[in-house]
Formats: C-alpha cells, sequence, structure tokens
C-alpha cells in the first residue's frame, strides 16, 4: 500500500481498478457486508466485473462474537 492505494497484482488478466470510501472499506474486509451489498446500498459505484471480483476476494464466514455484551 503506497499512499492509500492498495494493489494486487491477478497474473496476466486485465486490471480492475476499485474505488471504495474509507467508511465502507472495514464491512467489506470482514465480510460483514458483500460488495454487491454494498452496491446496492449505494457504498460502490463499480462494474459488475469489479464487485465479482471484490466478492470472491473477501468471501467467508460473516464476523460474529461469542460474548454477550
Amino acid at each position: 500500500m503506497v499512499d492509500g492505494i492498495a494493489s494486487v497484482d491477478r497474473g496476466s488478466q486485465t486490471p480492475v481498478t476499485v474505488s471504495i470510501d474509507a467508511a465502507q472499506l472495514p464491512s467489506l474486509y470482514t465480510g460483514f457486508r458483500s460488495a454487491a451489498f454494498l452496491r446496492r446500498a449505494g457504498g460502490l459505484n463499480e462494474s459488475d466485473e469489479a464487485i465479482m471480483m471484490l466478492d470472491r476476494a473477501f468471501a467467508g464466514l460473516a464476523p460474529w462474537v461469542g460474548e454477550h455484551f
């Protein structure tokens, strides 16, 4: 990451550029919200290819905490 810009190399495929607001990134990164959800909610304005790539990159179980507060 340089100057707040991350780069991921997928090999020889065409690169996809994605821009996401810092407020939306934690939800995507932790798996709390998918890229598709964030786009429907207005938090991402990216191509279908970019949304599918993000959903694959951040796929996994939804976060949870076993403690009750």
